[in-house]
């Protein structure tokens, strides 16, 4: 049987974000970055998108490393702990402009690479590229989904 989201308490919920969402980020981040760097270094005289590609992720990855720590440290370790209100909302202010932050980038990264399309692409790494890169999108868009409407949305 499955539980609800709404059915959790706020640590378990936090629990299953850390399972779910940061270990995935954690395991794909590094390897869509081997692959961008492998693509650009095959494909970016051909496609000179890869290297604004390139450092877009780079600046994404970037910022989610540091924030997966942040959420983990500062506020889902003091889930329950306490209730001193005023740190959770700053802290919980400051996850959510870092969220802005990486949609910004998120947005950008689909649209110069045109919805992640790889109709044009023949290379495997490539389409793998872009798929990764997609797959990554939607999981943050849920991830982000998950904690502001139901972790997030009571400290602001």
């Amino acid at each position: 049987m499955t539980t609800s989201y709404n059915d959790m308490t706020k640590q378990e919920l936090a629990k299953h974000i850390e399972e779910k969402y940061h270990a995935y980020l954690r395991e794909n981040l590094p390897r869509t970055s081997e692959l961008l760097y492998t693509v650009l270094s095959s494909h970016g005289s051909d496609y000179h998108v890869l290297f604004e590609v390139y450092s877009l992720f780079g600046q994404l990855r970037a910022i989610l490393e540091q924030h997966l720590l942040k959420e983990e440290t500062l506020l889902f370790s003091k889930l329950g702990h306490g209730n001193n209100a005023f740190a959770k909302k700053e802290i919980a202010i400051d996850l959510m402009k870092e969220h802005d932050r990486t949609r910004h980038i998120l947005n950008r990264l689909k649209d110069i690479t045109n919805g992640y399309d790889t109709t044009n692409i023949l290379c495997s790494d490539f389409k793998q590229a872009y798929v990764m890169l997609n797959t990554i999108t939607q999981d943050l868009l849920n991830h982000y989904y998950l904690e502001e409407t139901m972790l997030l949305k009571e400290f602001v």
